[in-house]
């Protein structure tokens, strides 16, 4: 099946899904830093890198979307529907942990850390996904 959100007959999903990643990681690693070295303007950074990758998330959910409404596999369906659960707890995770880096850092910390573990928890949901695509025509 052909991606319904696509640029040049590209999916657009999976392009634009490593940015949040990419953000949102980058964001724990300058809490870890900040830990460190108690420069505040790492906990800037995080904030911002936490809201880009927020962004992103959302920015990368509005393709997947409009593919997950053409699958028609009912065992396709249920797998993507997992991928899409634990992606919308990863992001309402790292949307509390920008919150909460606005007042007790050490809570917005341990929140990134909770949602990078959602995210390596996905990962088993997209494997599975890329498998069930490959195999079954939806």
């Amino acid at each position: 099946m052909a991606s319904k959100a696509s640029i040049a007959g590209h999916p657009i999903h999976p392009m634009i899904i490593p940015f949040p990643l990419a953000l949102w990681t980058t964001s724990f690693i300058a809490d870890v830093i900040f830990y460190f070295w108690r420069n505040t303007t790492l906990g800037l950074i995080s904030k911002f890198l936490l809201a880009a990758g927020c962004l992103g998330a959302v920015a990368a959910a509005i393709p997947g979307i409009i593919d997950w409404t053409a699958i028609r596999n009912s065992k396709v369906k249920q797998i993507a529907n997992w991928h899409a659960r634990l992606n919308v707890i990863a992001l309402i995770i790292f949307a509390a942990s920008l919150l909460a880096h606005e007042g007790r850092r050490a809570l917005g910390k341990l929140q990134s850390q909770d949602s990078l573990s959602v995210i390596a928890a996905r990962r088993d949901s997209d494997f599975h996904l890329g498998l069930a695509r490959r195999r079954l025509i939806f």
